[in-house]
Order: C-alpha cells, then structure tokens, then sequence
C-alpha cells in the first residue's frame, strides 16, 4: 500500500483534504517598527534608487513568518517607516521610472514597489496609523517635524536640569535627544521622489490626484495604466480601512463617530476644509472627471510634462560618466542624466503650475490622440470598464460615509440631492445610463439616490426614499407615470432610466406586486415621455436620447411582464401606435432554423 496524502509524506483523511482545497485568505498581522538598523539599511537603497532591491527587502521583511501565523498567534511583521511606504505610493506612478523609464530595471523598480503597497495590503491591520502617516496629502512631512519637536528637550531645559547637577535626568535627556534624532533620521529621505517630487507634495490634495487619474483615462492611456494600478490600490486600503472601523464601531460602548472619523477616508474628505457642499461636489467632479476642458483645467497633470513622450538621450562624449552595475544587471549612470531630473524630457521653459490653472497648449495637448470627447460609447467616455469600476467604488464609499456620519459629513439625501445631482444631470444621456446600471450601492441607497436625482427633473414632488419608505401606492398613483418637465427626449430619457432602475430595485427588495393599476401607471408614463411637443433642441443629441427612453420604455414593459408571469398572471401586449424597436414576449413564437442548419 503505497502512501497517501500531501506529497505522499502524510496520512489522508476527508477533514484534511477539505482544509487543503479552500483557498488561502490574507491574515491582518500587529506591524512592528523596523529596528534603526534595519530601516538604515531598507534607506541606503531607496535613496540611491535602488528601488527594486530596497522594496524587495522591505516586502521580505514584511512576509516573514506569514506561512506559520495564526489568529490564535499571529507573528509580528516588521513594517517599514511612514516615509518609504509614502515614497513607495510615489514610485508607482512616478514617470521617471514608468512611463518615461530608460531601462528595464527601473520599470522593475516601480513594480517591486506595487508589490510591496499590495503586501502591506494584505498583511498589516487595516486601521494602523503608520499607514494614515504615510498617504497623508501634503501634511506628513509638517506633522511628524511637530512630533519630534515635541518630543526633543529643549536647550533652556537641558541647561537648567544640568545646573542642578542631576546625572540621572542628563543621561535620559541624552537617551530620549538621540532616540529623536535615530526616529528623525528614519523618516527622511533624501531624494527628489520623496521630498519636492513626492506625488504627497506634488499633489493639492486626494481629490486632485483622483481627478487626474481619471481624466488619464480618457486622455492619455498611457498614463492611465500606470494610476489605474494605483487607484486600485488606494481603494483596496480605503474600503479595508473603512470596513475595519465599521466593526469597531459596531461593539458596544463604542464611539462611533470617533473610530469613523480616525478613518483615512475621513482624513481625505477634510483634508483642505471642513465639508461643505462646494468641498463635496468638487470630490464628485474628481471622480466624474473625464478630460473635458473643465475638468483639465480643474484637474491639473501631477508633474510637469508627465503626459509628454521622453526625448531621445544625447550622448556627451565630453562629460564622465561613471558606471555601475546595479541589482537588475543594467548600468546605472551616476554622472549625468541622474534620474532625479526633476522630469528630463518635459520643456525646460514649462513653469510648475498649480492646480486648478491650466497647462500650456503643448503639455495640454500632448496625448489627446486618444481623448474621447467625441466617443458615441460612453463607456470609452468613461475611460473604459476598468475606470467605470474604479468610479463606482469611489461613488460607493462617499455614500457609506454619508450614513455613518451624517451630522459630521452630510446625510445621504442631501449627498445624493446637492453634489450627485449637481454631475448626474448635466452627464450625456448614455453616460448616466451607464453609471445607474453599473452601480455597487446598495438597494436602499440606489433608490434613495433615484429618487433625489428625478426631484429636480419633473414637476411634481418626489419622495425622499432617503428618509422616506418607498411604498407600492407612490408608484402606481405618481413615480412611474412621471414625465420631464422639459419637452425634451434627453430629459425624458434620463427620468425613465431612473424610473427602470427603481423598479428593479423595488422588485430585488420584493416590494412592488403586479397589479392593474401598476401596469397603467408604466404604459401611461412611457406613452407620456414619448410625446413631445414643442422645438427640439440639439437634433442629434435628441435623437439619440429619443433611442434611449424608447428602449427604456421596452426594458421597463419586460420587467412589468417578468412580474406578472411570477405573480401567475398572463401577459399582456402593449400595442404602440409606431413601434420603433421589435417587442419581445414570452407568448411570441421562434422562427424556424435555417435550412442549411437543418438535419439532412
């Protein structure tokens, strides 16, 4: 009998197997500090550029001990200081080493950094603080020079404490004077990246570097591949952390407002102002962004000259250049052409610009090839599947900060009716189309947000399903009868894919029932936003819309059917005076195959 099991060194048994065959879940680890040692040596590479050998060693240092952890006794994992893992967030989308990367090995370099922001990701406790230190906006540098003045004896005392001749208070000013000076030293760096080029520093705050990334989506691919990688990233910390502090808050005894508020996601909500509907609607516009004129001005490019092609090298036969040979086998110049070039191949006469003023014409209008002002797909609009997810994270996290801190924040009505309203409704038709149907809200919070968005769209007065309980009686005697109040098909066409929308998540909660008086209420209003009387304006934007409330209208008769034919009642067909598109219902016969398909 030959022997059985994991490689054929242990017994089988069906409990073992089982273990075996479920997947490995990522197991939050306590972070302990770097030793002065370790973080020295982790420093000497990252300040040399030697990023993919120093985040290498830093992910080693981290993933150690994860295979023999457990939740009865998790290992510590060492941790990197505040200010590596915020040059780590800067290296993977800085151009000098992406885009604009003269050799393979910094490429290898700005991933080895992804890789190990992912690591921390997975590994560390999602609320520790060393993480809100190190993605803090413009701030880090100011606030930890605070806590080492705070925690450094001053002259005049040390003075006055030696006079009285105590050896015992000298030796431990002395001892906490060097403990400041070791924990100061760590967390500087000295290199371009992490100083004046850091994206922290370079960047007005989160919401500008949110605006960026998206409107890269849309107008400079490129780019787009590098900040796609991380957003993703600063979701997964964001909703991690957000997520954690839920729990938290959910003990008893617990301060709930408190434990949210320590989160980083509220950091970056108040990051430059206490929240205010023009502060709310700009992080809206942030995360709409789509390279429009507006947006780019709004949103301006992180460094200079980033979206720019890198010029050629010119060799200088004249100059020195000392070559080493670095962990990726390419030679490392250490003479001239220094990556720490501010950015070496944008213009020398291109000023920094602020954000918020626009760039020259030439930085502007460097990549805009691939801009999709004009796109008919709305998804190309939006910057692809990939963005359109990332958008609707983002969506989703500022509405879960509306519920839990509604006095603090804003509560979701008036989120959804101020600054969602505000960028919904001046949105193409086929764009907000695809932003209803492509959300990650909840049923509540969807409908909720339905129903403030069609408010400002009809005449009559809609209730707040945000405080409101929506009820079957509101839709068969107003909501799905409703029409603009414009006589135009794109207004049309958006208050009748908010009403399709409702009446999905009114069916997923099981709280709308077929009944006579429903199917009236839906075939009088889509009989009503079909008729408009009065100028057209914009022809071809109407015609498209007059496409969409068409189709809404077929989409919302299917739905009515499926309810029906659950509830065991036999459709009904909705003659139309002009149909434009083909009806389909699950009376209607199939057509026969083809002959050349049929059996010989």
């Amino acid at each position: 009998m030959h022997p059985s099991g994991v490689n054929g060194r242990c017994p089988s048994s069906a409990a073992f197997d089982v273990i075996c065959k479920q997947p490995r879940q990522p197991l939050p680890r306590p972070a302990q500090p770097l030793t002065w040692v370790l973080a020295n040596h982790s420093k000497a590479y990252l300040e040399a550029q030697q990023y993919a050998s120093g985040f290498t060693f830093l992910h080693t240092l981290l993933t150690t001990g994860t295979s023999i952890s457990t939740p009865a006794k998790p290992y510590s994992a060492l941790l990197a200081p505040a200010a590596q893992i915020a040059l780590a967030a800067t290296v993977v989308v800085w151009p000098t080493v992406t885009t604009k990367a003269t050799s393979h090995g910094k490429i290898k370099g700005a991933d080895a950094a992804l890789r190990y922001l992912r690591a921390i990701q997975t590994t560390i406790y999602p609320t520790d603080d060393t993480l809100k230190r190190a993605f803090a906006c413009g701030e880090r540098s100011r606030r930890h020079t605070q806590r080492i003045i705070a925690i450094t004896p001053s002259a005049n005392s040390e003075g006055e404490e030696g006079e009285d001749g105590e050896d015992g208070d000298r030796f431990e000013k002395a001892a906490n004077r060097e403990r400041a000076e070791m924990a100061n030293n760590m967390e500087r760096l000295m290199s371009l990246p992490a100083t004046s080029q850091s994206l922290w520093n370079r960047a007005e705050d989160f919401w500008h570097i949110v605006g960026w990334a998206f409107n890269c989506s849309v107008a400079h691919k490129k780019r787009w591949e590098r900040w796609r990688l991380w957003l993703d990233l600063m979701l997964d910390f964001l909703e991690a952390d957000w997520e954690a502090r839920i729990r938290l808050a959910n003990e008893e005894e617990a301060d709930t407002e408190q434990i949210m508020m320590d989160s980083l996601m509220w950091h970056y909500i108040t990051s430059e102002e206490q929240t205010s509907r023009t502060s709310r609607t700009r992080m809206v516009r942030a995360i709409l962004a789509m390279a429009t004129p507006a947006s780019r001005i709004e949103f301006t490019e992180i460094w200079v000259g980033e979206t720019l092609e890198p010029k050629p090298r010119k060799d200088n036969e004249d100059k020195p250049v000392l070559k080493v040979e670095n962990e990726d086998d390419d030679l490392a110049d250490l003479g001239s052409d220094d990556e720490d070039i501010l950015i070496e191949d944008a213009q020398e006469d291109v000023p920094v610009q602020p954000a918020g003023r626009a760039l020259s014409s030439k930085s502007s209008h460097s990549s805009m090839e691939s801009i999709m002002f004009n796109s008919d797909d709305p998804g190309e609009q939006l910057g692809g599947m990939d963005a359109i997810d990332l958008r609707q994270r983002f969506l989703a996290l500022l509405s879960s900060v509306s519920l839990a801190l509604p006095l603090e924040f804003t509560d979701p009505g008036s989120l959804y009716d101020s600054s969602f309203a505000d960028i919904f409704l001046h949105l193409p038709t086929g764009v907000f189309s695809l932003l209803l149907s492509t959300t990650r809200l909840s049923e509540f919070e969807q409908i909720a947000l339905s129903s403030n968005l069609l408010f400002p769209l009809v005449s009559a007065k809609v209730p707040n399903y945000a405080t409101d309980t929506p009820i079957q009686s509101h839709f068969e005697d107003m909501i799905f009868q409703l029409r603009a109040n414009i006589p135009s098909y794109e207004r049309n066409a958006k208050v009748s894919l908010l009403l399709e929308q409702m009446f999905m998540d009114m069916m997923s909660s099981d709280s709308l029932q077929a009944t006579d008086r429903l199917r009236t209420a839906v075939e009088a209003g889509i009989k009503a936003r079909m008729t408009i009387k009065g100028k057209k304006r914009n022809a071809p934007e109407e015609e498209q819309a007059k496409s969409l409330v068409e189709a809404s209208g077929e989409r919302l008769l299917g739905l009515l059917e499926i309810l029906e034919v659950s509830a065991g009642m036999k459709p009904q067909e909705w003659k139309r005076k002009t149909p434009s598109l083909p009806q389909f219902s699950s009376f209607d016969t199939l057509s026969s195959p083809p002959s050349n398909l049929s059996s010989p």
